[in-house]
């Protein structure tokens, strides 16, 4: 009897080793491999900022390049100043992150550049100066004007090429240009003049430029969920908003497509005209509110 249960103890005792071991393997073998995919994924990453860096240094002015990036998955670019910075969008995401690129720099990866930089998109969350990562692949452009260096996307490009034609667009042969007309409209401003028909006459130019292209072949969103932001600011008092318009203020923003700015040179100040795309859902027309057409 005693045999008995010296054997069963032994078996119980055998038992409990055995899982025991079983647990540490398994947990030794998740640390590992946790460890070996975490350091794969960095330098991953590290490559990525690597190839970025490389092509943001051979820039030339007025050159745009670009990077596709297929992993790692989860990641973030952030940019401020002449610095750039890869880490886990969650470890700069927090809401009790105040400084996001100061975390992102810290426990990612961080390097200088020879330009200032500038990203034209957010983070989900509405993330100034961030990359996602989220969806891979994706192809970043870096577009280079003077010593800045600005990141985005196809749909930043395409929306940067509808600006530069936005300003040369004339609603007929004898009419002024769009840009014409803002020059006007920023002399009779700064002299505190009525400036009710230029508003009229901007409103309409935009709307109807706009109102003819394509965004489903330019953005991929249907002509029902694409509205615009227009505006005109002068640089040099903090960019004091002069004129601010949307094509409808009944749109719920779901997500930017693209921010393209054209900064000018006028009467001795500098001025910034803004052009913004937006994805939304459309809640209803307006009265008195929505641009309807010419």
């Amino acid at each position: 009897m005693k045999n008995k249960k010296a054997l069963a103890l032994k078996t119980i005792i055998t038992l409990v080793i055995s899982a025991l071991c079983i647990v540490i393997l398994v947990y030794v073998g998740y640390t590992l491999s946790k460890s070996f995919f975490d350091e794969n994924a960095q330098e991953k990453a590290l490559r990525n900022l690597d190839q970025i860096i490389d092509k943001i240094e051979g820039l030339e002015d007025g050159e745009v390049g670009r990077h596709i990036i297929v992993n790692p998955e989860n990641w973030a670019i952030m940019v401020k100043e002449n610095e750039i910075a890869t880490c886990l969008f969650i470890d700069m995401s927090g809401p009790y992150v105040k400084d996001r690129f100061g975390a992102c720099s810290v426990k990612g990866i961080s390097k200088k550049v020879g330009f200032r930089l500038d990203t034209e998109i957010f983070c989900k969350y509405a993330i100034e100066s961030c990359f996602n990562l989220e969806n891979l692949p994706i192809e970043i452009f870096f577009k280079r004007t003077g010593d800045k260096v600005v990141l985005t996307t196809k749909d930043g490009i395409q929306g940067n090429e509808v600006l530069g034609n936005l300003l040369e667009y004339k609603k007929d042969k004898d009419s002024k240009t769009l840009q014409e007309f803002v020059t006007n409209y920023i002399d009779v401003a700064e002299e505190k003049g009525d400036r009710t028909l230029l508003e009229k006459e901007l409103i309409n130019v935009v709307g109807t430029y706009v109102s003819e292209l394509d965004s489903s072949d330019l953005f991929d969103v249907s002509k029902e969920k694409f509205f615009w932001i227009f505006g005109i600011y002068k640089v040099e008092e903090g960019d004091m908003k002069m004129f601010f318009k949307k094509s409808s203020s009944n749109y719920k923003q779901e997500r930017l497509i693209s921010t393209n700015d054209f900064d000018f040179e006028h009467n001795g100040y500098t001025y910034r005209i803004g052009l913004t795309f937006w994805e939304g859902e459309y809640l209803g027309q307006a009265a008195g509110l929505d641009f309807t057409g010419p």
